[in-house]
């Protein structure tokens, strides 16, 4: 994917300092990025474990008083 979004840079453009400039902004944006997405999914399956669990309990309790 990297390949594709940065592309084909020849050699005297690969020397520019605006060109280095965006290579390591967007090396920064992507690190940002993925810790961003791996920080909400973390968060989603904890909130539907906790969901899970919590039915998972009053269904037994409900069980248990029948």
């Amino acid at each position: 994917m990297e390949t594709v979004i940065i592309g084909f840079v020849t050699a005297a453009l690969g020397k520019m300092a605006a060109v280095a400039d965006q290579r390591k902004r967007f090396a920064q944006i992507k690190l940002a990025f993925a810790k961003r997405l791996a920080h909400h999914l973390n968060n989603l399956f904890i909130h539907q474990v906790s969901e899970m669990l919590c039915h998972l309990v009053c269904d037994s309790s409900s069980l248990l008083s029948v």
